[in-house]
C-alpha cells in the first residue's frame, strides 16, 4: 500500500481493467474466430439498454490453480 493511495484505488482501477479485459484480445480473438459471442456481447443482445448492472466484476476464485484466471 503506498502512501498516496491509502485506499489502493489505483489497485482497484488495474484489477478492474484487467477484468473488462476478459481474458486478452488473444482469448477475445479465439472466441471470434469461432464466430462466438464474449459475455458482454451477449448480454448486450440479450437485455435492453442500461437495464443490466453487473455485480461481482472484481471477484476471484479461492481456489489456487485459478489464480491466473
Amino acid at each position: 500500500m503506498t502512501t498516496n493511495d491509502p485506499y489502493r484505488l489505483e489497485e482497484l482501477a488495474e484489477r478492474e481493467a484487467r477484468a473488462r479485459e476478459m481474458g486478452g484480445a488473444d482469448k477475445l480473438a479465439r472466441q471470434q474466430s469461432k464466430s462466438r459471442l464474449n459475455a458482454r456481447q451477449r448480454i448486450e443482445r440479450l437485455l435492453d439498454p442500461d437495464s443490466f448492472d453487473e455485480h461481482g466484476l472484481l471477484a476471484v476464485s479461492d481456489r489456487p490453480e485459478m489464480a491466473d484466471k
